[in-house]
């Protein structure tokens, strides 16, 4: 059984509307249980993915071995990408509150914002694939088939050899995965507001250039009333003056 899950308003809207998965409350990793968690002396103070927006896929097993949670979340400029083992057999009663995954044998990458962007390039077709490495994973980001993979060797902290692991994401769930990446390349780095800033300049220069020639079609049509008004006046005296001296020779005659 798959599940889909997304948090976050508007980075994770987008992947609501891409495909149709029943979704649920966070099953595994419940936020009083992340706040039980002690953090390691020496680990940086990340925050909980609970608050973060994110998307995930349950995938539930009959075989707990072959279930797993997998989530997909953005932290400022760093992608982080977790998978959580199934915890024991289905539950058979949904309100059940016991957990289904297993949070304490979690793997979690937490990858750079060069590396958000290099996978973005992947799934626009600009790159065939993106290698990432540090201490704790070597990986590889590429095209599958059906989807998108995340490959390579992972190095647990409670283990000194590094283990063979792989994420996929397939047919519906590497649509989501699309869009998920792009809005958060989008949204972290401040590209919406640097566009909004642009579209309200323009509207702005917009504003202006129609004050502008409307102010201007005013003052030509005060000129044009002025020279009306002076034009009458002119009129107006002359035919005046005309009369005077009509009125002068009138008078002339008589005497």
């Amino acid at each position: 059984m798959l599940r889909f899950v997304s948090r976050k308003v508007p980075l994770a809207a987008m992947a609501l509307s891409v495909a149709r998965f029943q979704s649920s409350a966070v099953v595994g990793e419940s936020a009083a249980a992340a706040a039980a968690a002690r953090p390691f002396p020496n680990r940086r103070n990340y925050r909980s993915t609970q608050l973060l927006p994110r998307f995930e896929i349950h995938d539930v097993r009959d075989e707990a071995a072959q279930g797993s949670m997998t989530r997909v979340s953005v932290d400022g400029k760093q992608l982080l990408l977790s998978q959580f083992p199934q915890l024991g057999p289905r539950k058979a009663d949904p309100n059940d509150p016991s957990p289904q995954f297993d949070r304490e044998r979690r793997i979690s990458l937490r990858f750079r914002h060069m590396d958000l962007a290099a996978l973005v390039c992947v799934v626009e077709g600009r790159l065939p694939s993106h290698h990432m490495t540090n201490s704790a994973y070597e990986l590889v980001f590429e095209k599958s088939p059906s989807g998108y993979v995340v490959k390579g060797q992972v190095h647990r902290t409670s283990s000194q050899a590094k283990e063979e692991w792989s994420v996929r994401f397939e047919n519906q769930f590497a649509v989501t995965l699309e869009h998920f990446l792009q809005s958060a390349l989008t949204e972290s780095f401040g590209f919406v507001e640097y566009q909004h800033a642009v579209a309200e300049q323009a509207r702005r220069s917009t504003r202006t250039g129609d004050n502008n020639s409307q102010s201007q079609n005013q003052n030509q049509n005060r000129r044009r009333n002025n020279n009306g008004r002076r034009a009458n006046s002119s009129s107006s005296s002359n035919s005046k003056a005309s009369v005077e001296k009509a009125a002068e020779a009138d008078d002339s005659s008589i005497s």
